[in-house]
């Protein structure tokens, strides 16, 4: 666990593990805030949660959980700390993650990704685009007093014989307008208005390949 606190408690499922100082050992004092080492006894499913403490108050809390099954699919804008500039032409990367129930991304997922826009904005990338770690991106480029922009995603997840739609919308400037997604073909599509912006066949190919693959399988790299 990394923190700047000066002790660190780690329950697991609501039970207390350890409550320890930082690390100091050869490598941690020579860090600014070295680490937290913990030794849970072995892995199981389950919630861990590390609580920050400084002067024995509890000032930071952080958990963790270990991946269910995919469940839905959420968008988010990565800004990389600064306002969008509205302005001028802008792009920005917006991500599409695959979560459990409770939230926590599932980095086993390998599922294709379409990416959808309406109003003032345009897609920049393949697309649609396969999740790396449960997670697809792709650039958004805007451009300065275009109409309010929204951004949508499609994904179809097996489960055993049956095929689910997933999908997901993001507005830049307050909420995205409604979306149904409907199916076609082999395959779905996400309607905005009765205007179809992205759609996805099931046997689209994926263009990553697990990175657990063997090297003949993977993907060369591309200059």
């Amino acid at each position: 666990v990394f923190s700047n606190c000066d002790e660190v408690a780690l329950h697991l499922d609501g039970r207390l593990l350890e409550r320890k100082g930082l690390d100091r050992d050869r490598i941690g004092l020579r860090l600014a805030h070295p680490p937290f080492t913990f030794r849970t006894g072995g892995f199981r499913p389950g919630a861990l949660e590390a609580v920050g403490f400084v002067a024995g108050r509890a000032v930071a809390r952080h958990t963790v959980r270990t991946p269910g099954a995919i469940e839905r699919l959420t968008l988010a804008l990565d800004l990389s700390g600064r306002e969008r500039d509205r302005a001028r032409k802008d792009v920005v990367f917006c991500h599409a993650s695959l979560r459990d129930a409770h939230g926590t991304v599932v980095p086993s997922a390998w599922e294709n990704v379409a990416f959808g826009v309406s109003g003032g904005a345009a897609l920049v990338g393949a697309n649609p685009f396969a999740t790396d770690a449960g997670i697809a991106g792709i650039l958004v480029e805007t451009e300065p007093g275009a109409p309010p922009a929204s951004i949508y995603a499609l994904a179809l997840v097996r489960e055993g014989g049956a095929v689910r739609a997933l999908s997901a919308a993001l507005g830049m400037e307050g909420a995205a307008p409604p979306h149904e997604v409907r199916r076609a073909g082999d395959g779905a599509e996400l309607v905005v208005g009765g205007t179809v912006v992205a759609t996805l066949a099931l046997d689209a190919p994926k263009l990553r390949i697990p990175a657990s693959a063997p090297p003949e399988r993977r993907e060369p790299f591309h200059r």
